[in-house]
């Protein structure tokens, strides 16, 4: 028995969000936990190196962002 309240549509408003597509078949929204790391890595393949630099393999952060160089 499926339990439509904890599905992810259910939970979040999918609109304000570039993460949706996630979401894509799954029936509670934990099962989206697996695809996280996956996820991540495609999306930040997708980021445009005009906004984003990329200082090491799979990580992307917004040049407009202030980073510690210890972080």
């Amino acid at each position: 028995m499926k339990l439509k309240y904890l599905s992810p549509e259910a939970l979040f408003d999918m609109t304000h969000t570039i993460a949706s597509d996630i979401f894509d078949g799954c029936d509670y929204a934990w099962d989206a936990l697996s695809k996280i790391s996956d996820w991540i890595i495609e999306k930040g393949k997708s980021l445009s190196s005009d906004e984003y630099d990329c200082p090491s393999e799979n990580v992307w952060i917004a040049k407009s962002a202030k980073v510690a160089p210890t972080a």
